[in-house]
């Protein structure tokens, strides 16, 4: 970032960036020209986790988040022409912090252009549908592991081959002309992807997923706060990005609308 300061915002103070501990669930929001996009399901979703997880109110408002990103990136003053991404955390504490990244390589939804080549991994996902601290420290475990292994990523799964499809980042599988997805209450991300393949007269399918489904598929999505990501190869087998590229076009397209 431009600024010598990395700054966050805490229950709507401004304050010098520092680690925070404690149970948490979030919200990866896209930003571009320091708009957000979709900030209403984000919020929408914070609330209702709150409540089901902690028995709290979450007390940040989408008005309240508009407003505390944009000064945010007043003090930070991150690049107006790269898309970031804002974090929206809700404690168990009944805390809330705004934090957000430095600008990243695109411009609004996109096709990745790197390919990941990933490796299938069982892991024991706790609360697998919830975005919270637990899944993103198991992620990161995960992650560690398939580079130290060589791979560019993991796919996660149960012992009984589930895939499991992150709230945040959930997995879409192309077979001819159907998207796959796993039923996936919580995520913002999962329903841009689905309006995206609903406008591109794509039949979307949604079920549970085995890696038996993934080996069958031509392609091997996942979608997060930046658009798509086509895997290159999962488990040595090779995946095209044709689909892909299309989905990805809409969703920026239908974000503009």
């Amino acid at each position: 970032m431009a600024a010598d300061r990395r700054y966050m915002i805490v229950d709507g103070e401004l304050l010098a960036w520092q680690p925070r501990e404690g149970a948490y669930i979030y919200q990866y929001i896209h930003t571009l020209d320091y708009k957000l996009r979709n900030a209403e399901p984000h919020i929408e979703i914070l609330h209702a986790l709150s409540q089901e997880l902690f028995g709290q109110e979450c007390n940040l408002t989408v008005e309240d988040l508009m407003e505390q990103a944009e000064r945010l990136f007043m003090a930070t003053r991150p690049s107006r022409q790269r898309s970031i991404r804002i974090i929206a955390k809700q404690y168990a504490s009944g805390s809330y912090s705004i934090d957000c990244d430095t600008p990243s390589l695109y411009q609004g939804y996109t096709l990745r252009s790197l390919r990941p080549e990933m490796a299938t991994m069982r892991v024991t996902m706790p609360l697998e549908i919830y975005p919270t601290s637990a899944a993103v420290a198991t992620r990161e475990v995960a992650e560690n592991i398939a580079r130290s292994r060589d791979f560019h990523a993991a796919l996660l799964m149960g012992d009984d081959e589930q895939i499991y499809s992150e709230s945040t980042s959930p997995v879409a599988l192309v077979q001819g002309r159907r998207l796959l997805l796993a039923p996936q209450p919580y995520s913002a991300e999962q329903e841009k992807i689905e309006q995206a393949a609903q406008n591109a007269n794509i039949k979307v399918e949604r079920r549970t997923l085995y890696r038996e489904d993934v080996l069958k598929a031509d392609e091997v999505l996942t979608v997060d706060w930046q658009g798509i990501t086509a895997a290159d190869k999962v488990d040595g087998k090779q995946y095209m990005a044709i689909i892909a590229e299309r989905l990805a076009r809409e969703m920026e397209r239908v974000s503009k609308q």
